[in-house]
């Protein structure tokens, strides 16, 4: 936490550690160079002091970033305007999340979830995805639903057999659904 003349009033050891700021630094209670290890850290450091500065300047603003490290590593940062039960202003504190890894795991999902819309959009047959109430919930039709009947196309739970079309010969195969022992399709 950090009062309007720019003192540390308040951090904790995790603060510490992500920013790995030097000992010496925390002694003197001084935001500026502080900031200054911070900036040095940072992937764009003209935005990070550039966001600091202005949530400084304006102390009713809460704020909730993602700040992309030099390393690789990510954080969500908060921040909002410190008051006493009173509405006494004391400072700004700010709250930090290492979330490097999730990023990493989003990322991977993003990639892996974009090759499979490839493939499945380039496969030449029609192919839909239904859920449990047999509704197209994804399908790589571009075009095709004046092949398909009424209830496939609305999607309506009449349409107990799905329709395989093959785009080049325009040929439709119908495969009646089998129950399973377990209840499901």
């Amino acid at each position: 936490m950090v009062d309007e003349s720019g003192t540390i009033i308040s951090y904790n050891r995790r603060f510490v550690d992500l920013w790995e700021i030097p000992p010496e630094l925390l002694e003197v209670k001084d935001d500026a160079p502080i900031l200054q290890v911070m900036t040095s850290r940072v992937a764009d450091p003209e935005g990070f002091v550039a966001r600091v500065k202005y949530l400084y300047a304006h102390k009713e603003e809460k704020s909730r970033e993602v700040v992309f490290l030099k390393d690789g590593r990510v954080f969500d940062r908060y921040s909002a305007p410190m008051r006493g039960n009173d509405g006494k202003y004391y400072g700004r504190v700010w709250y930090l999340l290492d979330i490097t890894e999730r990023k990493r795991m989003e990322d991977a999902l993003w990639k892996s979830e974009s090759i499979l819309r490839k493939i499945f959009v380039s496969i030449p047959d029609m192919l839909a995805v239904i859920d449990r109430d047999l509704r197209i919930v994804h399908s790589n039709w571009q075009g095709g639903y004046e092949y398909v009947p009424e209830d496939i196309r609305t999607g309506s739970p009449i349409a107990m057999t799905p329709i395989i079309l093959n785009r080049e010969s325009r040929a439709m195969t119908a495969t009646p659904l089998k129950s399973s022992k377990r209840g499901g399709w």
